[in-house]
C-alpha cells in the first residue's frame, strides 16, 4: 500500500488511483508514461601516434568511443574539436559506439583534441565529452 486506503500501484496498466473509501469516490484512469533519468555516457578518445611531440604534417588518427551502463545501440553523433575549433562529425557506428577521423597537426604550436557524443535521444542518454588529448608540434 502507498498509503492509507490507496492500492497498490499497476504499471503495467497504466496509473490509476482508486481510494478504497466512499467518501473519496473520485478516480484518474489517465495513463501516465514515466521516463528514469538519460542512462549516462562515457566518451574516451585515444589517438595514434601517441600524444606528445610530433613534427608538423603528422597525420593524426584520432577514435572516440561512446560507453554506457545500458547495452549499445548508442544512437547519436560524434563530433572531435582541436581547441574550440570543431573538426566535424566523424563517420559515427552506433552498434559500436566508435567514431574515427583523421586529423593533420599543420602548424608549430599545441593542439589539445577533444570527442563530444551527442545522443539522438537526450531522454534516453546523457551528452559526454572525452578528456583530452595534447600534441605539440615543433615544440621540442
Amino acid at each position: 500500500m502507498l498509503k492509507s486506503g490507496w492500492p497498490d500501484w499497476k504499471p503495467e496498466k497504466g496509473i490509476s488511483l482508486a481510494p478504497t473509501h466512499a467518501s473519496r469516490a473520485l478516480r484518474s484512469t489517465k495513463r501516465v508514461c514515466a521516463w528514469g533519468p538519460a542512462v549516462a555516457t562515457t566518451t574516451t578518445l585515444t589517438g595514434d601516434p601517441a600524444p606528445g611531440s610530433v613534427d608538423p604534417g603528422t597525420s593524426v588518427t584520432l577514435t572516440a568511443t561512446v560507453t554506457a551502463i545500458s547495452t549499445a545501440p548508442y544512437a547519436g553523433s560524434m563530433h572531435f574539436f582541436d581547441g574550440t575549433t570543431d573538426l566535424g562529425a566523424a563517420t559515427y557506428d552506433p552498434a559500436t559506439g566508435v567514431a574515427t577521423i583523421r586529423a593533420t597537426i599543420k602548424t608549430c604550436t599545441t593542439h589539445t583534441f577533444t570527442a563530444t557524443f551527442t545522443p539522438a535521444d537526450p531522454k534516453a542518454l546523457t551528452a559526454s565529452v572525452s578528456g583530452t588529448l595534447t600534441y605539440s608540434a615543433g615544440a621540442y
